[in-house]
């Protein structure tokens, strides 16, 4: 009986085990394109009875706690407690009903680490997901040459957090990134960044016509914005390529972000002649597929009259010694 008794207490203790399936936190959003959001712990409880559940914000700064066991919602704490809705439900498990946060009133100053942690008497577990609430205008990017001083210059303003910028420049079908000769990176009264870029190019190292791209993008959200200009230095004129705000999944790669503009009018060129060749490999598949279907119907109809053929043989087969 003892034996008995300590393997289910060694059972106990060795293998019950809390376990955190998923932490759902999104990595960004854009403010003003939502004003709440659900953060969600998804956990296995894996034997072990689960006590209390907590959020931090930051590190230790401690949002939210929820104890399953006394029946009632979840307290919400320091900085969020005006922003978090404990009566918010996300299962009607009575075990795991107020796991989740629901948070309203988003705003930028409520992007950072966000670290769920499920507790036992026996085992926890703790995980932690950023989550930026980024602020970008609806303006596009103010990108110039100056031709007297052989300056590239690119401004945006009223992002936040902090954004990257880089200029490229396409000489003769070559990208050449070239570094920035100053950026400046100002806060402004509303907590929000102004960037400004400039590089001083060499004409006589460029073709007459060349492009040059400035990009912006938001470090950890997939924030990208990018605009291209070609400039024809015998004319001193400029004409827009492209300007064009890209939301991606994925974190951004300034590079292929530049390489898709790169190729914009090569893009646009061979548009028509794919169209043109879609229609026709179009046409000629509808062609063989009609083909095919009438073949087919014919084989068939050949096949669905091979009985009767057969049968009427043998009538006449078996009638004819009548008739001899």
């Amino acid at each position: 009986m003892d034996k008995i008794f300590l393997f289910l207490m060694c059972f106990y203790f060795c293998y019950a085990k809390i376990k955190i399936n998923k932490l759902d936190v999104p990595s960004s959003i854009r403010h003003g394109d939502q004003t709440e959001v659900v953060l969600d712990c998804d956990f296995d409880s894996g034997g072990d009875t689960v006590t209390e559940i907590k959020w931090f914000l930051d590190g230790d700064h401690q949002i939210y706690q929820w104890l399953p066991g006394y029946n009632k919602a979840g307290q919400a704490l320091g900085k969020l407690k005006k922003n978090i809705d404990t009566s918010y439900q996300v299962t009607e498990d009575e075990k795991t009903m107020y796991r989740a946060l629901h948070i309203t009133d988003l705003s930028p100053e409520l992007s950072g680490n966000y670290t769920c942690k499920v507790s036992g008497p026996m085992s926890e577990d703790v995980k932690t997901k950023r989550m930026i609430i980024y602020e970008a205008p609806d303006t596009g990017l103010d990108l110039t040459i100056s031709e007297e001083n052989s300056l590239i210059m690119c401004t945006a303003e009223g992002f936040y957090p902090q954004p990257n910028m880089t200029i490229y420049v396409n000489n003769d079908n070559e990208t050449e990134i070239y570094q920035e000769d100053a950026e400046t990176i100002e806060l402004d009264d509303s907590g929000l960044f102004n960037v400004s870029s400039t590089l001083t190019y060499d004409p006589d190292a460029l073709t007459d016509i060349f492009s040059y791209t400035c990009e912006l993008n938001i470090p950890g959200t997939n924030f990208n914005l990018s605009e291209t200009r070609t400039h024809d230095q015998e004319n001193s004129s400029e004409t827009q390529v492209e300007e064009e705000l890209n939301l991606f999944n994925s974190t951004n790669s300034t590079e292929s972000s530049f390489e898709e503009s790169k190729e914009i009018e090569t893009q646009i060129e061979d548009e028509s002649d794919f169209n043109t060749t879609t229609a026709e490999t179009s046409t000629n598949i509808d062609d063989d597929v009609t083909k095919g279907d009438t073949k087919i119907l014919e084989e068939n109809a050949s096949v669905r009259h091979l009985p009767s053929l057969v049968f009427t043989v043998l009538i006449i087969a078996l009638l004819s010694p009548l008739y001899l």
